[in-house]
C-alpha cells in the first residue's frame, strides 16, 4: 500500500534484488537463494545496527521508496550491479518500481538452477 511505512532502520545500506540478482550481492549479505522463475523482489539490510531487522521478500507490484533520513559520515550512493549511478544526500528518496518491459535471458537446454547451486556453492552438502 502506497504511503505505508514498513520499517526504519540504521545501517550501512539496503540491497534490493530480483531473483536473477539474489545469488550475487544479496546472498553475500545473508539474503535468500531465490529460484529464477519467481517474480519477486528481495530487500536485504546491509550491516543493520539492530538484530531485529531481517530481509523481506515482496511482490514487484509494491511501491518501494527508500528515504535517506541521515548520513553519519562520508557519502551515500545508489549503485546498480556495483556501478555508482547517483550520489544521494539526506532527505533524498530512491523509488524502485517494476518495468512493463521484460528481459529474456538465454540459457542452455540442459540448464538446471539447482545443479548450478550444488556445483558452485556445494548447496546442501554436509561439510565434515
Amino acid at each position: 500500500m502506497k504511503g505505508e511505512s514498513v520499517l526504519n532502520y540504521a545501517g550501512d545500506g539496503v540491497i534490493l534484488s530480483t531473483p536473477t540478482g539474489s545469488t550475487g550481492y544479496a546472498l553475500s549479505m545473508g539474503g535468500p537463494i531465490v529460484e529464477p522463475t519467481l517474480n519477486l523482489i528481495t530487500i536485504n539490510p546491509l550491516a543493520s545496527h539492530s538484530l531485529n531487522i531481517r530481509p523481506l521478500i515482496i511482490s514487484p507490484d509494491n511501491y518501494i521508496e527508500i528515504i535517506i533520513h541521515h548520513i553519519d559520515s562520508g557519502n551515500a550512493y545508489v549503485t546498480v550491479d556495483g556501478d555508482i549511478v547517483h550520489r544521494i544526500e539526506a532527505g533524498m528518496a530512491v523509488v524502485v518500481s517494476s518495468s512493463e518491459k521484460k528481459v529474456i535471458l538465454a540459457q542452455k537446454n540442459d540448464y538446471s538452477f539447482f545443479k548450478v547451486l550444488n556445483n558452485k556453492l556445494g548447496f546442501g552438502r554436509r561439510i565434515v
